[in-house]
């Protein structure tokens, strides 16, 4: 997997209008909440055409500045001046009442940040990864199957989306699979639920911490090539990795591995199998998947808007306005995908679409996400093995079906499915 170098400058867009001024009231409170399956709040593309780098309230911590054109949303995700270090104070504006500790690797800055990613980042590449394929497209198959042999109907999510990139994960990490109920029970309650009272959020991840020890004492003395192997040896150096930063990196990866992409999986399958036509295009013509697994990947909204903070560590403009020394701004990716000036028409799926620029789904510059690959080939497998063993697949119920709302991370709670007998043929 090839990363964006830590000095690759802000991508420029097209000229745009000068953003007019921001309305005297008071800010909106984000995130925001209002939008319905795949759509995003109305207020994203109005502040993106009006006023694209514009105050917001936070439920904790006061006000803050939130980016929603891309050329301003990868500038503060690549330029040094945001820290994400800062943003873990106490009086940072945030969504939870628990204010975050700089443990992990995505709280850091330079030089702590590269220093970390380092040790992981070969484990990570794009041709490494690329050797794991044959491994997903088997339990892409299996899991496939196992939804095809029942009846005649069931739930995708539950049977293909989820099972197959949380089974990948445990491989990869070196996570026992028969562990998956227990770990997932807490990275289930971090990611998914709404707000929580701190010492819940504090209780959850330390025994999410505890799990992480566990498997480090079991892999220590190990010659495992698994990536927390690796991990641990980097500790054992003395000199790449701290006890908690490879605990810390631990979690990070177990929490975020593997609820995202099934639930980005979940949802793009149901934008191919409610819009009929991409479905049977796929079916006729699978070499696309590849190409349809990246707009869906731009299209197709992860979270509810938020993101991490950055804090500036001195005055910058942006956006036509002056960002304060010491003052929070939210880049939202989700709005950034669909700014019609690096993405004409961002609001309408194309699977002929060629961008210019990458989309920010996975982030940009020197924080952008290491399982990115991993994560994109897992979508491209399931969605290829799909339309090939069930060309006649197809919602079972179009409008019934029930999304996640108030949650960090987006997509179907279930996603019921059925098939005609003959489609299998």
């Amino acid at each position: 997997m090839t990363t964006p170098a830590p000095h690759e400058p802000p991508y420029e867009p097209q000229p745009q209008p000068q953003p007019r001024p921001q309305p005297p009231h008071e800010p909106p409170l984000y995130p925001f909440r209002d939008y319905d399956e795949l759509a995003l709040d109305p207020r994203l593309a109005r502040l993106r055409t009006e006023c694209p780098v514009s105050r917001v309230r936070l439920p904790y911590g006061g006000d803050a500045w939130l980016a929603t054109r891309y050329a301003d949303v990868t500038t503060v995700l690549a330029d040094p001046r945001f820290s994400r270090a800062a943003a873990c104070g106490p009086q940072v504006p945030r969504q939870t009442e628990a204010p975050p500790v700089a443990t992990t690797i995505l709280d850091l800055d330079r030089p702590e940040h590269g220093r970390l990613r380092r040790v992981a980042a070969t484990a990570f590449a794009q041709w490494r990864i690329e050797r794991l394929r044959p491994y997903v497209r088997q339990v892409a198959a299996e899991r496939i199957d196992a939804l095809l042999a029942g009846p005649a109907s069931g739930d995708l999510y539950a049977t293909v989306a989820l099972p197959v990139p949380l089974t990948v994960l445990c491989h990869v990490l070196g996570v026992p699979l028969a562990d998956r109920d227990r770990f997932r029970a807490w990275t289930y309650a971090l990611l998914m639920p709404g707000p929580m009272p701190a010492d819940e959020f504090r209780s959850i991840a330390a025994a999410l911490e505890d799990y992480l020890r566990e498997l480090i004492a079991r892999h220590r003395g190990s010659a495992t090539d698994d990536l927390l192997g690796v991990l641990v040896r980097a500790t054992d150096d003395g000199e790449r990795m701290t006890e908690q930063e490879l605990v810390s990196f631990g979690v990070t990866l177990l929490a975020a591995g593997f609820e995202t992409t099934a639930s980005q999986l979940a949802s793009s399958v149901y934008l191919l199998l409610r819009h009929r036509h991409l479905w049977e295009l796929l079916c006729r013509e699978p070499g696309r998947v590849p190409a349809v697994v990246d707009e869906l990947l731009r299209f197709v909204p992860l979270n509810g808007g938020s993101g991490l903070p950055r804090v500036a560590s001195e005055d910058v403009e942006l956006g036509g306005v002056t960002i304060r020394a010491g003052e929070a701004v939210f880049a939202s990716t989700i709005s950034a995908n669909l700014d019609d000036t690096v993405f004409p028409h961002a609001d309408t799926f194309d699977p002929e679409r060629r961008p210019a620029a990458r989309h920010v789904t996975f982030g940009y510059g020197p924080h952008r996400c290491l399982g990115a690959w991993l994560a994109t080939m897992e979508i491209q497998e399931v969605v290829g093995a799909l339309v090939a063993a069930a060309p006649g697949l197809r919602l079972a119920d179009p409008d019934g079906v029930r999304w996640r709302t108030g949650t960090i991370v987006r997509g179907p709670l279930a996603l019921p499915v059925d098939w005609p007998a003959t489609s299998l043929l």
